[in-house]
Formats: C-alpha cells, structure tokens, sequence
C-alpha cells in the first residue's frame, strides 16, 4: 500500500504540504534495526510522546487517521505535531519516506535526521525473516504471546531479507549525499544491551535531558534467540560456501 491510497489529495495538482511549526527529529531507519526498542524507550525519558512511523501507511496511519478523526493530509499531520512538547520526534523507513524526499524541506524547515543502523546486516536478515514468517515484529514485556512454530532454515528468503534491506540503506545513502547530509548514526549493537549511548545521543541532540532512572523493563523485549544463532550460523556457512 502507498500513501497516496489513504491521502490521494498528495497527487492532486497544487496541493500544498503541511509545515512543522517546531524543530523535528527524525530517526531514518531499516527494518529491525532496534528503532521500536529505541522509541519506547525514548518515550519513557523524555516528555514528547511515543515517535512513530509518521508516514507508514500499512498501519500506523490508517489507525492514527481512525484515533484522531481526520482524513486529509494535512489534518493528520497537523495534529501529531500540535502535541505540546518542543520537538517533533518520528521514525521512517526509507520506503514511506520516498514519497516526501523531494518536499522534505518544506515540510521539516528545522529537521535533524539520526540514521539507526546495524553493523550485521545478516543477523538483521536473519530477524526480518524471522518476523515475516510467524509475523511476531515486537514483544512488549508483561504481554503474552503464544510460542511460535519453529521457523525453517530458507536460506533464500534469508537472502532476500538481506538485500531488502541492502537496497534501503543504499536509498538512504543516496539521499544523504545528494542532500548534503551527514547525520550522526546510532548503531543497533552499542544500544541492545546499554541504552546509555542512544540517550546520550538524543540528548545532546534535543538540547534537553532525558531521565536516567528508567524502568530494567522498558522497551521491548529482545526476539533473537537460541533459533536465530542457529539460522545465522547455517546462513554463514551456505553464504561462504562451506555447506
């Protein structure tokens, strides 16, 4: 599904996006890099709300739509940022990010952008496949969830996974350079076990402070388990040749 689906208004000629009144931040992003872990968490240290998949339209804005009452474009988005708090703070992937790249500046005149990412790009496959096939993405602590089946070695769906993302970072390289952008990057292995460095980052960022004292069960409770070392380990070794 493509955004212009739920706000077909975006293609209708003349059409003017909505502008943020307040500075924004922007958290760029790939499938399982740790950004829901990142963004619960960041909502609990700070006072600007859960940021969210602002322009994904596979979900999170049809239900916000649905929440807030609203229809067009510009009421949505003129509602999530009329929240009280002094940034403006959401996530994107690059492929509902697309179709705002070449209006970005009109829409965010005060954007900084922090790129999440993951320096194993095979166990971030590793967990995209996972999560396509049981269709378990998150696990908040406290919630129940029943055990999935086990998941089946394929390592061409892990392949595939693997350039899917590939082909995002690439975009989101490419419109780094071509915008003139070099943001600060957050790296998924210095915060799934320390969050210290992820706040000391937005910190300094937002120009605020963010608690410390938080919760040991903030966040979302990590998937990779004894499964997902025993499908990277089979991928490695199909992937060098060694099976």
């Amino acid at each position: 599904m493509q955004i212009y689906e739920i706000f077909p208004e975006l293609r209708a000629p003349g059409f003017t996006v909505p502008v943020c009144g307040k500075p924004a931040v922007m958290v760029a992003m790939t499938a399982r890099s740790g950004s829901s872990h990142l963004c619960k968490v960041l909502a609990a240290a700070g006072d600007f709300g859960q940021p969210n998949e602002i322009f994904n339209p596979r979900g999170n804005v049809q239900d916000e739509c649905v929440r807030l009452g609203v229809s067009r474009f510009d009421d949505y988005f003129n509602a999530l940022t009329a929240k009280p708090a002094g940034h403006f703070l959401f996530k994107t992937c690059w492929q509902d990010f697309a179709p705002f790249a070449a209006v970005w500046r009109q829409i965010f005149p005060d954007l900084t952008v922090v790129y999440l990412e993951r320096k194993n790009i095979a166990a971030q496959a590793i967990s995209l496949y996972k999560a396509k096939t049981t269709n378990l993405w998150h696990k908040q602590h406290g919630e129940a969830h029943k055990k999935p089946p086990p998941v089946p070695y394929n390592y061409t769906k892990i392949k595939e996974a693997e350039r899917e993302i590939i082909i995002e970072r690439q975009a989101w390289a490419d419109f780094f350079r071509r915008e003139g952008l070099m943001p600060p990057r957050l790296l998924y292995e210095d915060f799934e076990t320390d969050i210290t460095k992820a706040l000391d980052l937005f910190e300094g960022l937002l120009g605020v402070p963010l608690r410390r004292d938080l919760p040991a069960n903030v966040g979302l409770i990590k998937l990779a388990d004894e499964e997902s070392k025993a499908l990277l380990s089979a991928y490695w070794k199909q992937d060098c040749g060694l099976t």
